[in-house]
């Protein structure tokens, strides 16, 4: 088993995180030892001054903040529509039954399309409000999620032990190279610089860049 599969939360960052006074990659240290993983300057032997840095908090805190950038309205619904398909695919009973979704069943007179043919695309409407939902007819294809499932489902989009589960943290990763371009790190904070406009902290104005405590 490698150093990165025994603390892979420690590694979500590798290759992003760099020092903020000397431009220097930062890497992770201390494992060998079994020690507490630590980001570390290598430049620090030619007297930079960065102080070593905790890696796995440090990433949960940069994880945290950038899906909670990430997600305005407009991409919340699509990663809604993510999560829902996996709650509603077979074997996935169990989170189904936490985010109080049902499964649905097909109509007696709902026939399989012909082999080869596929049906027509079902939309999810994800909907805050139950009397738009009421307005909705039936033959619209949607599936309304209103009340505590929908509240369950953004819970769990938002719930930073979904992305740092054992079989979700390779994709996490993947989606934190993609949204971060880099990371500098300082005595005091980091400045997370994202590939994209996000709205960081809850701001209404799209920002590519955002300031966290590292202390």
């Amino acid at each position: 088993m490698t150093m990165t599969d025994r603390n892979p939360i420690s590694h979500l960052m590798d290759g992003m995180v760099k020092c903020r006074h000397c431009g220097t990659p930062l890497e992770t240290d201390g494992e060998s030892l079994n020690e507490t993983p630590k980001y570390v300057c290598t430049a620090k032997n030619d007297g930079c001054n960065t102080p070593d840095l905790e890696a796995e908090p440090f990433n949960r805190l940069v994880a945290r903040r950038a899906i909670h950038a990430f997600l305005n309205p407009q991409n919340t619904g699509k990663v809604f529509t993510i999560i829902h398909d996996e709650a509603m695919s077979e074997g996935n009973e169990n989170l189904r039954a936490a985010l109080d979704l049902q499964q649905t069943t097909p109509e007696p007179d709902d026939e399989p399309p012909p082999h080869g043919e596929d049906r027509e695309p079902t939309f999810i409407g994800l909907l805050h409000g139950q009397e738009i939902a009421n307005e909705l007819p039936n033959s619209f294809g949607f599936i309304v999620l209103t009340g505590p499932a929908l509240r369950k489902v953004e819970e769990y989009s938002l719930n930073l032990d979904t992305y740092l589960r054992p079989s979700n943290i390779h994709t996490t990763k993947a989606i934190m190279e993609i949204l971060i371009s880099e990371i500098l790190v300082g005595p005091d904070s980091a400045t997370i610089r994202y590939s994209l406009p996000v709205h960081p902290g809850g701001w209404p104005e799209a920002r590519t860049s955002e300031e966290v405590p590292t202390s």
